[in-house]
């Protein structure tokens, strides 16, 4: 594995110089019949998905039924949620529960305001909530179907109110810039 480290100092001067053979060096310290050399801060990557200045992640979405389904990972398992940031919490259906080795029972039963009405259900914690590269433990979420796909969940707000969220709905993208 290949690992990089940059370290810029802010205040540093860069200085240039050529030796004897042709050589030519960069120091911090002066060199006799070094000339200073224009450095320009670095402001950020050349990479859409990571800015130095702020972080932003770039989640591609698929429009289903006008729904904007995304992939994320739940305790490790692949698995599809519809952004909603209507929803206080991310939901899960019991399959998906099951898949990520999640015990739905013995848990607190909370009432959810759904489009069908008033449910209880069990209120769970995620370990493990990973979108893109991001990731965030500890999650709250709620079991109940969503949709007549039982591998169907929604994203909502206990994941999503860590970031500022912007969409791209002509290239299917929709951003998030962490807070």
């Amino acid at each position: 594995m290949l690992t990089s480290v940059w370290t810029i100092s802010a205040q540093a001067d860069v200085y240039q110089w050529t030796d004897t053979e042709g050589q030519v060096h960069f120091s911090d310290t002066p060199h006799i019949g070094a000339k200073k050399h224009d450095v320009q801060p670095l402001h950020g990557i050349e990479n859409p998905s990571f800015n130095m200045a702020k972080q932003v992640l770039t989640l591609p979405y698929q429009d289903v039924h006008g729904s904007m389904v995304v992939k994320a990972r739940i305790n490790h398992v692949p698995m599809s949620f519809i952004l909603d940031t209507g929803a206080t919490l991310m939901v899960l259906s019991p399959n998906m529960a099951k898949q990520a080795h999640i015990d739905i029972h013995n848990h607190k039963q909370i009432i959810l305001q759904t489009a069908n009405g008033l449910v209880r259900v069990p209120q769970i914690t995620i370990d493990s909530v990973e979108v893109g590269t991001w990731k965030q433990h500890h999650v709250q979420a709620a079991i109940q179907t969503v949709s007549s796909q039982k591998n169907i969940g929604l994203l909502g707000m206990s994941f999503l109110k860590a970031y500022r969220m912007s969409i791209d709905h002509q290239r299917h993208i929709i951003l998030l810039e962490a807070i």
